[in-house]
């Protein structure tokens, strides 16, 4: 492959590297530099990719990195940090099965409660479901990404949506949307 083939096979995946980056760090600017430095990183490193089929699940497997090391120096220095944003929802995260009433409260929660409940899950469960139920990974692609085997894909994405689940059900057990099911 030369280099602008990779230029624009790279490229490609700008906007699916931004929404991700995005919901991981859940502000724009932070989001941007992630990208960014993704970029830099795999410019440098173009030639490493051998197939051209897995240059999505590479520069995944770049950003990841760059953003657990950038966790890793946030938490070695403590810093008070307001949070702009949040991350963007849809219907097919909530993909679990609920019954009648609940399922209704569940689907009236704000895009900030869902938040909420997607930042008290473990970083490599909310990565695994992040990557499958919002930027449409399979579960080949987010092992690779992760670096672990499909079966623990399998098992992530599973532990992730019922620990959302638990959550959305403590916090719709806990505002006014259960009185509604009394009037």
């Amino acid at each position: 492959m030369h280099y602008q083939e990779f230029s624009t096979l790279a490229a490609s995946y700008l906007d699916q590297l931004y929404n991700t980056a995005k919901r991981m760090t859940g502000n724009a600017q932070e989001a941007e530099d992630l990208v960014q430095e993704t970029y830099k990183r795999a410019f440098q490193a173009w030639r490493q990719l051998k197939d051209p089929a897995r240059c999505r699940a590479w520069l995944y497997q770049i950003m990841r990195r760059l953003f657990i090391d950038a966790y890793r120096r946030k938490r070695a220095t403590p810093e008070l940090v307001v949070l702009e944003g949040g991350y963007e929802t849809d219907d097919t995260l909530l993909a679990i099965s609920v019954g009648g009433f609940e399922e209704e409260a569940i689907r009236r929660l704000t895009a900030e409660e869902i938040c909420w409940a997607l930042s008290l899950l473990p970083e490599a469960l909310r990565t695994a479901l992040l990557l499958h139920s919002l930027e449409g990974c399979t579960y080949p692609e987010i092992a690779e990404i992760l670096g672990c085997p499909v079966s623990t894909v399998r098992t992530r994405i599973a532990r992730a949506r019922q620990k959302l689940l638990v959550k959305l059900h403590s916090r719709v057990r806990t505002t006014n949307l259960g009185q509604r099911r009394n009037s």
